[in-house]
């Protein structure tokens, strides 16, 4: 788990440079990155993520500050990382 969530943070917090709100963050939507897939490494972070978000029905472009998007996906992603550590799984956005 110590390596899921900064990487995922850290995608959420690329998402919001572009103004993408994503609208459902949910642990059903974090999935791993395939291992044989070629990917780039991040222009913002320095690395390969090895983690995906997908289901981007809900999502939307915004206006709000970089600093607004995060706090907004990083309050769920702490639920979503905080249930998981104690051993269940909590799905938001429903």
């Amino acid at each position: 788990m110590d390596t899921i969530q900064p990487d995922v943070h850290e995608i959420y917090s690329d998402m919001g440079r572009f103004g993408v709100e994503h609208m459902d963050v949910a642990w059903r939507n974090i999935v791993a990155a395939p291992a044989t897939q070629e990917s780039i490494v991040c222009p913002y972070h320095g690395h390969k993520h090895q983690w995906r978000i997908v289901d981007f029905d809900r999502s939307r472009k915004s206006n709000f500050p970089l600093d607004q998007i995060e706090y907004g996906s990083g309050s769920w992603l702490s639920i979503i990382f905080d249930c998981l550590a104690d051993g269940f799984v909590v799905e938001t956005g429903q």
